[in-house]
């Protein structure tokens, strides 16, 4: 820096001391800092936020305490009444002592937290209402001093402007003079040189300032009037002259006086800034000895609160471990042993007597019974029992032969496998009915036979059978009826320009009133569907694709049961885990994608259809991975626990579910990559196509075999002709082997066709349609008779095989 920049730069802080309370922190800070003052102001917020935050928290964990404390001591208290009222209870004593403690505790703790609480969190209240008034005192001053500052500046704008307007005003009647003098001193020479030609002439009379030639003809004619007119603007120039040094002697003088105040100005402003420098430190020390101060009286109170805490709640250690020392001396069953010291006390000893035979002739021929037979084992035959008033109902009856008693947490399957045992062959059908009911609905309530009794010849029109047919035709509905509203949302998301492309679509959740809102549109439109149904009649276009994402994921959720459905869980979740550590397009891997197939192929139509909409929507999500962060893994962890679950049993979630939460994720991550193989063309799975499909059947339902076809009397004739060794293979099969027997199926394949009603319209198998009913439609020996897994296998195949054994003669 040179000397002339030194003089230019103001150097305030110069005359600040450490004496005066001024560290070396903020005097740096003021120099390296222009808007240190904010920083400080700044700071000083932030403090009694936090502070505001630290004492609220507090507070609020005060008052937690104090309503735990409370109902621990109401909880100890009831039992305390509880063992005071109660005899022989074990550690009666201890658990009495136990509970006054901890009532003692808790009326102690409560009362430390709303006094002493109070009081400490109180001082951190206080400091903090100081610090913001102090603050505020010293924002107010720092702009009482910057609004001076500013005064300051503006007086040396104004009067600098007004100096230098004076300077400008002076320089223009300087050259205003200096041309009027100049002509001034041209008109006196001609004057000078006219009176040298015409002598005889006045001099005092002026001559023209610039004659022309016409007029100078006219002089030689008329001297004496030129001279004249010449006098004059000699007179009138010397007037203006005079004129303009007046007023450049005035335009001095105000500019002397600009000048001296343009002086003042400046020295004030300085003078003023440095008050303003000087006022910024104090401002910066007062800021730190403030803080000083507020973060000492928050560490004291801080540290007394823990003090406190610490020093209550070590009594409390101590009467604990006061405690334990007293559970561990108890004598275990002394107060039993006691109790039963007690009861025993005064009592004479019980004679058992022993049981005796009775022979029937001497019983006879005392006359005690009677020879006569009066019922069987009854009547004067009744056995008395010694025990029954005391430990059975069954006892007060006076036939107890065959009788026993029976526990109501007992399985009822023990009944049920006991009442079918004798009731004939065709009682079969109703263990594989049973079978299949449980099989497919696993966690259903199984009926008691003990308490709905059929008859034996029941079969097809079993109520289990009829209700697992109505049970599936109504979530076939179900399923039709959310692919309607899920195919308009996936629409309303793949038409956005970007919806495919949104960030964490299907994981990050929508407004909670718009999806609501959301819903409530599609719920209307879907409570009276069109007979024509097209992409356009609800359109979603202008929802957030988040938005409709939530209403799918919601529609899923809510589903009476997932998409895979409970009976599919179990084939859904080994595939998972086999699939778990392949290699991709191995031939292990194949296999399990080919299995994947074949179980969504089992599937019924409404529910194929439903899963292929999802996954082929799912898998456009899964190609724009790179945009939305939201591949076939992230779906998978989205979607498993969503499409396969097990029924909760007692409602109450399966805790089996987070074991299996891996699986689950794999085997859906794996359909989603495979979509292609396993359902084949999108095109087929399309929104658009979809619609179609479920409008066409809207408008076509197939015709329903009437109830004759299917009534008890066919079903008994029908299995009343079965071999042994085909009812114990169909139990055989029941564990997951072929459902129907290959050779048998050989065997009655030659009886196709002879009958009547096979050369119309060929065996006749059971299809569900979309809104219920079990409707009829020709089938081959091929789809009656193809070996399938049980698991997968629809009921209505089971039924249609029981339909071709009948319709076929042997």
């Amino acid at each position: 820096m040179t000397e002339q920049e030194g003089e230019k730069i103001l150097d305030p802080y110069a005359e600040f001391h450490s004496g005066h309370g001024v560290a070396e922190e903020d005097r740096m800070l003021a120099r390296k800092d222009k808007n240190a003052v904010e920083f400080a102001f700044n700071y000083s917020k932030a403090w009694c936020k936090f502070c505001k935050d630290l004492v609220f928290s507090l507070e609020k964990r005060a008052q937690y305490e104090s309503d735990y404390m409370r109902n621990i001591g109401k909880q100890f208290q009831n039992l305390e009444n509880i063992l005071n009222s109660s005899t022989g209870a074990p550690m009666v004593n201890e658990c009495l002592n136990m509970s006054r403690i901890i009532v003692e505790q808790c009326k102690d703790l409560e009362q430390n937290n709303s006094k002493r609480y109070r009081e400490l969190t109180e001082v951190i209240n206080r400091q903090r209402t100081e610090f913001a008034r102090t603050r505020k005192f010293l924002k107010d001053k720092w702009k009482s001093d910057v609004k001076r500052m500013v005064d300051s500046e503006s007086a040396l704008a104004k009067t600098r402007s007004s100096y230098f307007q004076k300077c400008q005003t002076g320089s223009k009647l300087r050259e205003d003079l200096a041309q009027a003098q100049t002509l001034l001193n041209d008109l006196q020479n001609q004057e000078t040189t006219a009176a040298g030609l015409f002598p005889n002439s006045s001099t005092s009379v002026p001559v023209s300032i610039a004659p022309d030639s016409n007029s100078s003809q006219g002089n030689e004619d008329a001297p004496s009037a030129d001279i004249a007119a010449l006098t004059n603007q000699i007179t009138k120039q010397r007037s203006k002259v005079d004129s303009l040094e007046k007023k450049l002697a005035d335009n001095d003088k105000k500019e002397m006086e600009l000048m001296y105040a343009f002086r003042e100005s400046v020295e004030s402003a300085n003078k003023r800034m440095v008050e303003l420098e000087k006022s910024k430190v104090e401002i910066l020390c007062d800021t730190r000895l403030t803080v000083s101060k507020c973060d000492q009286v928050m560490r004291d109170s801080m540290s007394e609160i823990f003090e406190h805490l610490f020093n209550s709640r070590k009594n409390i250690i101590e009467q604990f471990s006061l405690l334990a020392t007293d559970f561990r001396d108890y004598e275990p069953c002394s107060q039993y042993l006691n109790l039963v010291a007690a009861h025993t006390d005064q009592k004479p000893d019980i004679a058992i007597e022993k049981y005796h035979f009775e022979g029937y002739h001497e019983l006879v021929n005392s006359g005690q019974i009677s020879a006569k037979p009066e019922g069987a084992l009854g009547g004067r035959f009744a056995f008395v029992s010694r025990f029954g008033s005391a430990y059975g109902a069954e006892s007060s009856r006076g036939d107890t032969a065959g009788k026993h008693l029976h526990s109501d947490s007992e399985s009822d399957d023990d009944n049920v496998v006991g009442n079918l045992a004798g009731s004939g062959r065709t009682t079969m059908f109703n263990s594989i009915v049973e079978f299949g009911s449980n099989l497919f609905r696993p966690d259903s309530k199984k009926v008691s036979v003990r308490s709905k009794q059929r008859p034996a010849s029941s079969g097809i029109g079993s109520p289990s059978a009829l209700e697992l047919e109505a049970a599936e035709n109504m979530l076939a509905k179900e399923f039709t009826l959310n692919s309607v509203i899920v195919a308009y949302c996936i629409t309303g998301i793949e038409s956005q320009a970007e919806g495919l492309l949104t960030h964490g679509i299907y994981r990050v959740p929508a407004s909670k009133s718009k999806v609501a809102s959301v819903c409530d549109q599609v719920n209307a439109f879907t409570a009276e569907l069109p007979s024509f149904l097209s992409e356009d009649d609800l359109d979603l276009s202008s929802e957030h694709p988040l938005t409709l994402a939530s209403v799918i994921k919601a529609r899923l959720l809510n589903l009476s049961e997932p998409l895979f459905t409970y009976s599919l869980y179990n084939a859904f979740l080994d595939c998972g885990k086999g699939i778990e550590g392949l290699e991709v397009n191995s031939p292990a891997y194949e296999q399990m994608v080919a299995r994947l197939t074949s179980i969504f192929e089992g599937m019924r139509p409404e529910f194929r259809r439903f899963s292929g909409l999802l996954f082929h929507h799912l898998y456009r999500i899964a190609r724009h991975e790179s945009a939305n962060q939201m591949g076939a893994a992230n779906l998978g962890t989205m979607f498993g626990p969503t499409l396969m679950r097990q029924k909760p049993k007692f409602q109450v979630a399966n805790m089996m579910d987070f074991v299996d939460n891996k699986a689950q994720t794999k085997v859906v991550e794996v359909i989603i990559e495979e979509v292609s193989k396993i359902f084949h063309p999108a095109k087929d799975f399309s929104p658009s196509t979809v619609l179609q499909q479920i409008q066409h059947e809207l408008a076509n339902p197939p015709p329903k075999i009437s109830s004759a076809s299917v009534d008890e009397v066919a079903v008994s004739s029908i299995f009343s002709e079965f071999p042994d060794e085909i009812c114990s293979r169909l139990e055989h099969n029941a564990v997951g082997l072929d459902i129907w027997p290959q050779q048998s199926a050989c065997q009655e394949s030659d009886s196709i066709g002879r009958g009547t009603q096979a050369e119309q319209s060929g065996p006749i198998t059971a299809k569900k349609g979309v809104f219920g009913g079990i409707y009829a439609e020709p089938a081959t020996q091929k789809q009656l008779f193809q070996p399938a897994k049980l698991p997968t296998m629809p009921i209505s195949r089971i039924l249609a095989g029981i339909k071709f054994a009948r319709v076929s003669p042997r």
